[in-house]
């Protein structure tokens, strides 16, 4: 019987989230946040007044115990707010990021599945994993996106914990438990990965081939009663059925492989590090489109043979990048790098050069691309994009010009701030290196 299942079209949806009440956006912007300036000191200040007071921090943490009691965990949501958290403790050792990092790991590990009794709906079975509902299935299942956003802040405490032993003492949690932690859930979803010609990457599970879509049937029609439309519903489950057997969505595969960087950063382990290598060379080889007419430009894939990507869903690929040609470098230099910098350069350009438009709300707005087929793609508003994209500013410095609506927007990011924190540090690093 297998243990692991669908990775939803619905769970790669937009990543922004105002996930608590939080100070107006547009009240003390600072000017390094709108401007060339490189201030990152005062926009760690903007992000303490704004995200990390302790009515904010209270609030993120009440949000997300609220929904695993009630069983409505939002994976984006918690990963959102407290890998914030994380990377501001990258970028300051300030351990009061890791404190509050450290609740929402707590919580997300007394909520497990399997200490709460709660089951996979396809399985039956009780798994060290968060489930989640799928509306089109009216079923409660865990499935390898969500689970790659839950372990993600797991992973990073689990680093941190590793090379500093006091704060195992001030957060009262321990490396080897969150290591054991992880390879638990990871565990699960071994019947999926596959390794062919030095590439790893996970499948959708071949049981979704089996679902029932019938509009007529019982979970359609009580799901219509509550508001959802049977049709919409309908076609997500026929959409769903066809994807059984082919590779899950390539940020979801990365997303996997931060999760293995950040164990090979702790533990040195060559074994993590060859499966994050090989998931990075699937991802070269089969998501990236080189447009041969427009020098430089990348066009990124969704899923192998599948629709272009968006912006919004490069920004898990564009953190493990970042992630290892900055920080697994400088932690475990004794492995080859895995990713190149003209690489980012090259994906930083494309982001600026296609967001070129700005509507009458001073917004950027992705220009339409095209595909091979010469299909127009749907235009998005860039500020609903720019999160861990913003960290591409050490490379390119267009990208806080192009992405700074994330600070005047009606939803703004801490996670997009905090990236942005940590790029222009980055960028403050390498420039002082003689």
């Amino acid at each position: 019987m297998r243990l692991v299942q669908l990775l939803t079209i619905a769970a790669c949806g937009a990543l922004i989230f105002s996930v608590a009440p939080i100070a107006s956006a547009a009240t003390g912007i600072p000017p390094s946040a709108i401007d060339g300036q490189n201030d990152v000191p005062e926009l760690i200040d903007f992000f303490d007044r704004n995200f990390f007071s302790d009515e904010n921090v209270d609030a993120v943490v009440e949000t997300a115990r609220h929904r695993f009691e009630t069983d409505t965990l939002d994976p984006w949501r918690f990963a959102q707010s407290f890998e914030a958290y994380a990377i501001m403790f990258e970028v300051t050792s300030n351990k009061k990021y890791a404190l509050a990092l450290a609740r929402g790991v707590k919580l997300a590990l007394e909520f497990r599945d399997d200490r709460q009794g709660r089951v996979d709906g396809f399985t039956g079975l009780r798994l060290p994993a968060w489930g989640v509902n799928v509306r089109a299935y009216r079923k409660r299942i865990v499935d390898i996106g969500s689970q790659s956003l839950v372990l993600s802040p797991i992973a990073r405490l689990y680093y941190y914990l590793s090379k500093d032993e006091s704060l195992s003492r001030l957060t009262g949690l321990s490396a080897i438990d969150l290591g054991t932690a992880i390879a638990e859930t990871k565990s699960i979803f071994y019947v999926d990965l596959r390794l062919k010609d030095h590439y790893a990457y996970y499948l959708q599970p071949a049981g979704l081939a089996a679902l029932d879509c019938n509009v007529h049937n019982t979970p359609f029609k009580e799901a219509n009663n509550k508001r959802v439309n049977s049709k919409g519903d309908v076609e997500l489950c026929l959409k769903s059925k066809n994807l059984a057997g082919s590779p899950a969505p390539y940020n979801i595969q990365l997303k996997v492989a931060l999760v293995d960087a950040y164990v090979a950063a702790a533990t040195g382990s060559s074994r993590a590090h060859l499966s994050v290598v090989n998931a990075i060379k699937y991802f070269q080889s089969t998501a990236i489109d080189y447009i041969a007419s427009n020098e430089g430009h990348l066009i990124f894939r969704n899923a192998q043979g599948r629709r272009i990507e968006d912006v919004t869903h490069l920004n898990l690929d564009v953190e493990l990048l970042f992630f290892m040609w900055n920080d697994f470098r400088e932690a475990r230099p004794e492995f080859a790098p895995a990713v190149e910098e003209a690489l980012l350069r090259r994906i930083a350009a494309s982001v600026v050069d296609f967001a070129a438009v700005r509507d009458d709300k001073g917004f950027y707005r992705l220009s339409p691309l095209i595909d091979g087929s010469k299909r127009e793609v749907r235009a998005a508003r860039i500020d609903r994009s720019c999160i861990q994209i913003t960290m591409l500013v050490a490379l390119d410095m267009r990208i806080k010009d192009v992405c700074g609506s994330i600070f005047v927007g009606l939803r703004p990011s801490p996670l997009g701030l905090a990236s942005l924190i940590k790029g222009l540090e980055v960028l403050r690093k390498r420039s002082t290196v003689p």
